[in-house]
């Protein structure tokens, strides 16, 4: 049986409490707000600024609360209000009704309802019975003196796309940036494209370069409004009193931003403390800086140079060549993980490279390649110290599976994915009694061009070649096979002593909404429900053979006996 969910922390306990009467003080003071508007015409002077000013100290005593609280303890009340708050949102129902949370908040628009209906008939929606405060509200907060570590990606689920609820955000966002010189981490990835919050820009970078001097962490993925104009402001100044930058920055994560590799080589060389650089063409900027004679050296330990998605991707100038991998050898001399876009004939040369640890290899340059002589010579030289192994490419075959296993022997994660599957002689494979991949705990196969992608010639004792000694916990198989049926799914689980599993997806490669595709059905699902004593994730059911009614009466046993297990049954794309 799956493991039962736990009791939760009294940590985890207290802050859910602690959000929950925040919001719910917040909302009455929203609401005690837009009384006092609607009253001041019949109150006197007196009265209305004795009721402001009263509004106005119980504000306050929330903030003095807050910055009285320890910034490690108020990490997990911030995200159990940021959750909360997009748990209320989301019970408001209509957009209607979920823009007034929003802009004015649920309690300030019931008394707002009647008056603006007498005018424009506009808020004629259902009254909305969760109390939420207003977004500006939940982060007055948030920004505060003693704050450390903000994480505002939840605020995507929000899906604000008015202009005066961005507006609002931006400006308040500005005017607090001053107010929080002690900010460690900052993340506001924009997780959702249909969000247009959280959202930054290259005036707020400007912000944080001035005022957030201690800031070690810093995720503006995906902002498209961010360029070079705004990243330069990381950096010191002409006046480093006035402007000292985010030198101490560890992480600086910009994927997909419309950031230029010149611009990210200028900022960097200003940033003696980064370790991980979040960019996909890190490697293009390396190279730059060696050719510009850089001498210092950089404690980048990370090097990503596949492509940004945020423009046009040009696979033959990223090709990882060796005057790449000789400017990360100058230049970075701890790296220890790369993700690069190479051809075989170039793999060798990252032999140079004696900390990695990481490895993803992306054979398309200008066109699709698989691994060959090059990768074995890469793997039988640094291969012993990979931990992770990510190989993308046209054709698998168990020859390359196995010079994997006789040379990678500390792997614990091993991410293969291709077009086609080679079949090539006896030879080529592992022997039965082989001793590999003995510590690999996930394994993603991945075998085909789409979901409508038959292999047919996949061969059934590969998966129990790779997972014969492995103390597997995740297993990830995207391969539309005839040898995939309840028999081999149970049989490998069974011969294999796999019951430890802990993850177990099996799907098709891409797109997976066809409903019924995999000839899998509930012998499977019930084996490992019943088998698995740690399984927490199983999927896709979308995908397999399955009666409605049992994957209704599955969820019904989860509710029911309190099982920590997410299932996973419904259209999605497995890359």
């Amino acid at each position: 049986m799956p493991p039962t969910l736990g009791v939760p922390t009294l940590e985890s306990f207290s802050a859910l409490r602690i959000a929950s009467d925040l919001l719910d003080c917040l909302d009455r003071l929203d609401t005690e707000q837009c009384q006092l508007f609607f009253q001041q015409a019949d109150a006197n002077v007196e009265e209305f600024k004795r009721l402001n000013e009263r509004i106005n100290r119980d504000m306050l005593a929330i903030k003095t609360f807050l910055e009285e609280v320890p910034g490690l303890i108020l990490n997990p009340i911030y995200t159990a209000v940021i959750d909360d708050y997009v748990k209320r949102f989301m019970s408001a129902g209509n957009r209607e009704n979920q823009f007034k949370i929003l802009s004015i908040g649920s309690g300030a628009s019931q008394i707002m309802e009647p008056h603006l209906q007498e005018v424009s008939g506009l808020f004629s929606s259902p009254v909305i019975n969760v109390r939420t405060p207003k977004l500006v509200s939940l982060l007055s907060i948030l920004f505060q003196g003693r704050t450390k570590r903000l994480d505002l990606t939840p605020l995507s689920q929000l899906d604000a796309n008015s202009d005066q609820i961005v507006q609002q955000y931006k400006d308040f966002v500005t005017e607090s940036i001053p107010k929080v010189p002690y900010l460690t981490e900052l993340n506001v990835a924009a997780l959702n494209s249909r969000s247009q919050i959280p959202q930054i820009e290259n005036s707020h970078l400007q912000l944080l370069g001035r005022h957030c001097p201690l800031l070690e962490k810093l995720n503006v993925s995906y902002q498209r409004t961010i360029t070079g104009e705004g990243i330069c402001h990381l950096g010191p100044g002409s006046n480093p009193e006035d402007h000292p930058g985010c030198v101490n920055l560890k992480e600086l994560l910009i994927f997909d931003t419309g950031v230029y590799v010149k611009d990210v080589a200028a900022v960097i060389s200003k940033l003696p403390n980064l370790h991980y650089l979040g960019y996909k063409e890190t490697g293009k900027v390396i190279k730059l800086l060696f050719r510009d004679l850089f001498q210092a050296k950089l404690k980048i330990t990370h090097v990503d140079n596949r492509g940004s998605k945020s423009r046009k991707l040009v696979v033959n100038a990223l090709r990882c060549k060796k005057k790449i991998t000789n400017a990360i050898s100058a230049l970075c001399p701890d790296v220890k993980n790369i993700k690069l876009r190479i051809s075989d004939d170039d793999v060798f040369t990252l032999n140079c490279l004696d900390k990695l640890e990481s490895v993803e290899l992306v054979y398309h340059v200008s066109n699709i390649q698989s691994p060959g002589s090059g990768t074995k010579s890469f793997l039988e030289v640094r291969g012993q110290q990979l931990t992770a192994l990510t190989i993308i490419c046209n054709n698998m075959t168990m020859s390359m599976i196995s010079v994997i296993g006789e040379n990678c022997v500390n792997l614990r994660q091993l991410w293969f994915r291709s077009n086609h599957f080679l079949n090539g002689s006896q030879m080529d494979s592992l022997a039965y009694n082989h001793n590999c991949f003995t510590k690999l705990e996930i394994l993603y196969l991945r075998v085909g061009l789409n979901s409508l992608y038959m292999t047919s010639n996949f061969p059934s004792h590969v998966i129990p070649l790779i997972v014969k000694n492995a103390p597997l916990k995740e297993l990830i198989l995207a391969i539309r096979s005839n040898i995939i049926d309840d028999e081999y799914i149970i049989g490998l689980i069974k011969d294999n002593n796999l019951t430890d599993l802990e993850k177990i997806l099996i799907m098709v490669p891409g797109m997976n909404s066809i409903p019924g595709i995999l000839n899998i059905t509930e012998s499977t699902l019930d084996y490992i429900v019943n088998n698995c004593k740690n399984i927490r994730k199983i999927g896709n059911l979308l995908t397999w053979k399955i009666e409605r009614l049992f994957v209704d009466e599955l969820m019904g046993h989860i509710k029911d006996f309190n099982w920590d297990l997410t299932v996973i049954n419904k259209k999605m794309n497995l890359n």
